[in-house]
């Protein structure tokens, strides 16, 4: 399971060991802690986060210069849905090996899944060792569990 920081009514320790305690009860492991710092979305805060966040990694190349020296102390959340452009291939086949989970978006044409390109992302990441869990991730307006559920048979359909 992934939670997100918004999630957690709070933090005290209490919550927090009752909240450990329930998981491994239900045989639930975390898989990651997000933590997220605003809302690009939001009109006001959009363009302070959007200044504050381009120049920051942009690349593959950058991943690595900041992950390499760190040898393995700290992992990476891969996100398909954040590798675009006509490199985003060799920049996921080059990041992969940082991975321990994904969040594995689909991008859309329209309403359509594009499912040729998920398929490819989903495939590069597993090709070139990706061993952790996949986290599916659906932003379909209309039924995101009809999306989720495109997603869940193109990923059955690979070999693991």
């Amino acid at each position: 399971m992934q939670l997100c920081h918004f999630h957690l009514p709070h933090r005290d320790a209490g919550y927090l060991g009752g909240l450990g305690a329930a998981l491994a009860e239900a045989g639930v492991e975390l898989d990651a802690l997000l933590v997220d710092d605003g809302d690009l979305t939001h009109p006001d805060e959009g363009p302070r986060h959007e200044a504050s966040i381009s120049n920051r990694v942009a690349d593959a190349a950058d991943v690595t210069a900041i992950l390499d020296p760190l040898d393995g102390a700290v992992g990476l959340l891969v996100a398909l849905g954040n590798w675009t452009g006509p490199g985003k291939y060799a920049d996921l086949a080059a990041v992969t090996r940082f991975a321990e989970t994904c969040h594995a978006k689909v991008h859309r044409n329209g309403p359509d899944v594009d499912a040729q390109g998920y398929r490819r992302n989903v495939s590069t990441v597993l090709e070139h060792g990706h061993t952790g869990p996949f986290c599916l991730v659906c932003d379909a307006t209309d039924d995101e569990w009809a999306g989720l559920e495109v997603q869940r048979a193109i990923v059955r359909e690979l070999p693991a």
